[in-house]
C-alpha cells in the first residue's frame, strides 16, 4: 500500500487545493478449485481525491470535494 498527499495555496487566504492518491494491492490468498482462479481474494485499488477550499469571508467557506475509486477484486471468499 502506498499513498501521497499534496496541499497548495493557490491564492493566499482565498483558494487552496488538496490532492491525494492511495494505491492498495494484495495478492490472492486462495485458489478457487472450480474456476482455477489463483487470484481469489486479490485486490487492486486506486483512490484519488481532490478538495478545493474557497474562503468567502472570515466565517464562510465553499468546499468542493471530488473522489474517484477504482477497484478490481479477484472474487469474494465466503465461508
Amino acid at each position: 500500500e502506498g499513498a501521497a498527499l499534496f496541499n497548495q495555496n493557490l491564492i493566499d487566504n482565498k483558494l487552496a487545493v488538496r490532492v491525494g492518491y492511495n494505491k492498495e494491492i494484495t495478492d490472492g490468498y486462495i485458489k478457487n478449485a472450480t474456476t482455477g482462479n489463483d487470484k481469489w481474494g486479490s485486490k487492486n485499488k486506486d483512490h484519488f481525491s481532490t478538495d478545493f477550499l474557497y474562503r468567502l469571508g472570515d466565517e464562510s467557506e465553499l468546499r468542493l470535494n471530488i473522489k474517484l475509486l477504482r477497484m478490481n477484486q479477484g472474487g469474494i471468499y465466503v465461508q
